[in-house]
């Protein structure tokens, strides 16, 4: 249901919108060749993993089975698809936006403005509650479809949207911005048990719900400068 609202959100605002449910990494090549988007978005989860260095996405493989994915593995199907772009057809249409809504993306999405420069980024730097994910996304695409066209969307435009997005977080009475992941209960914590959970508790229910950050060639933002602090001390990474 949230999968669901958070997509009738995105095809509402943005026109020409291409969804790709259960997506295997190989969907990512081949839509990139077939509709040359301008934005791509990945809704799912990311984990770290003891066989990857860093983060990594997952995906469904073939067998329906799911599968960690790199960052280096990720970014050469972005470029894959990019490359089959100019292969194809020549398009006026380049790829500007990547919008990775998962938990802790940021080491990925510095990669991705490192290998593809012209390339913005929104990410998150924190776990993120489901309900805030798809709160700020829906302020982001809401304020990007009022300035973008079909053919053309500028650093600019992303940059205004993910600030639209940032005083929406700012002023909403239901989310905080802040690392979830810093309040909750550790393993083997008595509410963890089934029918633990409190609604009172901060373990159960931090107050904050996530560390939301744009990623671009010319600098990051980050959805509060006390966040972005903490990262400087290593604390988000």
């Amino acid at each position: 249901l949230r999968m669901r609202r958070e997509l009738q959100c995105l095809t509402s605002t943005i026109a020409d919108t291409v969804v790709c449910p259960a997506a295997r990494l190989d969907d990512v090549a081949r839509l990139i060749r077939l509709h040359s988007p301008i934005a791509v978005q990945f809704s799912g989860h990311s984990m770290s993993c003891q066989s990857i260095i860093g983060r990594a996405l997952l995906f469904e493989n073939k067998q329906g089975v799911i599968s960690e994915v790199s960052a280096p593995t990720f970014i050469h199907s972005v470029r894959d698809g990019l490359d089959g772009q100019s292969k194809m057809t020549v398009n006026s249409r380049s790829l500007s936006l990547i919008f990775l809504n998962a938990c802790d993306t940021l080491s990925l999405a510095r990669k991705l403005v490192e290998a593809l420069p012209s390339v913005s980024v929104v990410c998150w730097a924190s776990d993120v509650e489901t309900n805030c994910a798809t709160f700020v996304s829906r302020a982001f695409y809401s304020a990007l479809s009022k300035s973008m066209s079909q053919t053309v969307l500028t650093s600019h435009c992303v940059t205004e949207a993910f600030m639209v997005a940032k005083e929406a977080l700012e002023e909403s009475s239901q989310y905080m911005c802040g690392d979830p992941w810093h309040y909750r209960h550790e393993d083997g914590h008595e509410h963890l048990k089934k029918g633990g959970y409190d609604k009172f508790c901060t373990g159960c229910k931090p107050p904050v719900h996530g560390i939301f950050c744009l990623v671009r060639a010319q600098g990051e933002i980050w959805c509060c400068k006390n966040c972005r602090m903490k990262s400087a001390q290593g604390g988000y990474y």
